[in-house]
């Protein structure tokens, strides 16, 4: 009877422990978000309150690579979350949609000259980005083949 009941319990221990673990995940990850949204609305309000020329989110964005770049902050401290939140980026731009097609007549004069901005804006940002890519992959390049040159000459 009781090796009986020590093969019902494994499974349920397995169950529960699994379930703890996510819960654990989930907790670590919504504490995570809420470490990247406190730091946007900080960020937010230091723009505001000293009407900084910078939207708190830029300043967020440039006070979060310092911290990490620093070390103040760890990635593994913001990764799962940033992972989320970037997962569903998309969803976050539906309110400004629905906002624009609510305010389309007012935005109907100036039609053509946002066109531009956003062909002009989105070219300039490939371009970037390819260049970006390059140097890095050439970077990457040249460090393989130092690190090739020195395993030939080691004995």
């Amino acid at each position: 009877m009781r090796a009986v009941r020590s093969a019902d319990a494994s499974p349920l221990a397995a169950r529960a422990a699994r379930a703890v673990l996510l819960a654990r995940r989930a907790l670590g990850t919504l504490a995570q978000i809420a470490l990247l949204a406190g730091l946007a609305l900080g960020c937010d309000w230091l723009s505001r309150r000293f009407a900084l020329p910078l939207p708190g989110n830029v300043i967020g964005a440039i006070v979060l690579f310092a911290l990490l770049s620093l070390g103040a902050v760890r990635l593994a401290w913001v990764e799962r979350g940033s992972d989320l939140l970037l997962k569903h980026l998309s969803l976050f731009f539906v309110p400004a949609a629905v906002g624009v097609l609510k305010h389309r007549a007012a935005l109907r004069p100036a039609l053509l000259e946002i066109a531009i901005v956003l062909v002009v804006t989105t070219a300039l940002t490939m371009l970037g980005t390819g260049l970006v890519a390059e140097r890095l992959a050439r970077a990457e390049g040249r460090g393989e083949a130092e690190d090739a040159e020195e395993d030939a000459e080691a004995p």
